[in-house]
């Protein structure tokens, strides 16, 4: 099907509006559709998803062409805030495939610069598989579980939870942000379990730009969020290349000007209610690239184990 919506005209505010396709019920498969939206105007109000699933198991959308959404802001106190807008969005589904999916707008003339972003986001969702897309961002919010991307050509991972992530035979475009995956602060940017990349391309418009493997959303914070806060115990690369040639780190830097985080106690003498605990083992298949690959030579990383085969 083809399917064109008018964009609603709202305030900028946080009331999302649903239009679309919503599914209910197990073992479902969409395919072969093209969405749009016209008539953005100065204000809007943003959307929950054009396609939108809650509860269910079992769920492909293949071979479809999706399109993000104008950036719209709502002024607040702090700042301007970006008012997330999404194409696709689940809620506590299991078994999601997501395979030939196209976006038209996501780049600037320029072929680099990312112009749209926020095809999908999603809740409480386990057991993704990602394969032959070309989406400017893959959100997969709260108590995420199980990544697989392949085959695909995507510009940010935002996520959190635990189980695997496997990225492999991928481009990922970097933008003004230097790091392949990053774990949301406001949930203790955690994730409890490995991660593995495999034959990734990291693309930066940027010449000078180092790059990361992960880092934190937001600020670290001394908070007890009621459960342990950790990066991947096992990180796994193999055959990782840089556009520039610059270092891949494996955690972004912004956490390291709180010092040790991993202590019960803090360098100012605070009790530490939040232990972060680093990445134990990183694992070097191959670099035939020859891209240094950086452990942070910082306090928080000190017992790294770094294996190369």
């Amino acid at each position: 099907g083809h399917f064109i919506r008018w964009a609603n005209h709202a305030p900028n505010e946080y009331y999302y509006y649903q239009r679309g396709i919503s599914i209910t019920r197990s073992n479902v498969t969409i395919r072969n559709f093209d969405h749009k939206m016209i008539k953005e105007g100065e204000t809007r109000s943003p959307y929950a998803g054009f396609i939108s699933a809650g509860l269910v198991n079992n769920l492909t959308i293949e071979n479809g062409i999706l399109r993000a959404h104008k950036h719209y802001y709502r002024q607040d106190p702090g700042g301007k805030n970006l008012l997330g807008s999404y194409e696709i969005n689940f809620y506590a589904c299991n078994g999601i495939t997501m395979k030939n999916l196209y976006q038209p707008n996501m780049y600037e003339d320029d072929d680099v610069t990312i112009l749209f972003k926020g095809e999908m986001g999603s809740n409480y969702c386990r057991n993704f598989v990602v394969d032959g897309c070309h989406l400017s961002s893959f959100d997969s919010h709260k108590a995420s579980g199980n990544i697989t991307i392949i085959n695909s050509e995507i510009e940010h991972i935002n996520c959190i939870g635990c189980g695997h992530v496997h990225i492999e035979n991928t481009i990922i475009q970097m933008g003004p942000k230097p790091e392949i995956m990053t774990l949301r602060g406001d949930y203790g940017c955690i994730w409890r379990g490995t991660a593995y990349v495999k034959d990734v391309t990291l693309v930066s418009p940027y010449d000078e730009q180092d790059f990361a493997l992960m880092s934190g959303y937001g600020e670290w914070n001394n908070w007890d969020f009621g459960y342990e806060t950790c990066m991947p115990h096992t990180i796994t690369l193999c055959d990782v290349r840089t556009s520039n040639g610059r270092p891949l780190y494996i955690f972004n830097r912004y956490i390291e000007k709180y010092g040790d985080v991993s202590q019960p106690t803090l360098a100012d003498g605070t009790k530490n209610l939040n232990p972060y605990k680093p990445v134990e083992k990183v694992i070097i298949e191959s670099n035939k690239y020859n891209i240094p690959i950086i452990v942070n030579d910082t306090p928080l990383f000190k017992d790294v184990e770094i294996i190369e085969k």
